[in-house]
Order: structure tokens, then C-alpha cells, then sequence
């Protein structure tokens, strides 16, 4: 696990992440580097001041495939490393079928 390079670059628009923090899967991961597309910043400003500073109960909703989830993990990830929380993402996919 490489947390040396985590974190915010390039003036905030590329965000970097051990990919085994993210995969469930064991072997090599390497490094996952993130461009951060303005509704990352805001994603990540809504949980830094509002949910962690101010205590508010925060949704992120959007459409599928936008990166609300990586964010988050991302997020939530980078805290635990700056606070040294204990963190535990489990992400589970609920399908439901309508006849």
C-alpha cells in the first residue's frame, strides 16, 4: 500500500489513490489517478464542510456511472489516512426487478 503520492495535485484537478484500497480483489493494484472534474471539488467541498465540519446528514445523488461512489471511497479513504480513522467501505448492488 503506497500512500506517499495520495491525495490532491496539479492544483486540485487530479486526485491520486492506491488502487488497492479500492479493489477487493488481492494482487498488484498500482495507483489510480483521478481527474477532478469541478462535481468531484463540490462533491468533496459538500462532505468536508457540511457533513464533517458542520454535522449535516449528506446524500450525493446523480445518475449512474458519475463517479459519486469513487468519490466517496475516495473521500472517505483520504480522511481516514489524515484523521487515522478506521474506515470501512462495503459497497453493496441491490437490483431490483419490476414485471
Amino acid at each position: 500500500l503506497d500512500l506517499s503520492q495520495a491525495g490532491y495535485s496539479e492544483d486540485r484537478q487530479i486526485f491520486t489513490i492506491d488502487l488497492a484500497l479500492l479493489n477487493s480483489n488481492p494482487g498488484p493494484a498500482g495507483q489510480l489517478m483521478l481527474y477532478c472534474r469541478e462535481s468531484f471539488n463540490e462533491q468533496w467541498r459538500f462532505l468536508e464542510e457540511k457533513v464533517c465540519k458542520e454535522g449535516y446528514l449528506g446524500w450525493i445523488l446523480g445518475p449512474p456511472v458519475t463517479g459519486k461512489t469513487t468519490m466517496t471511497t475516495c473521500f472517505l479513504l483520504w480522511k481516514s489516512m489524515e484523521a487515522r480513522w478506521r474506515v470501512m467501505c462495503v459497497r453493496s448492488e441491490v437490483r431490483v426487478l419490476l414485471a
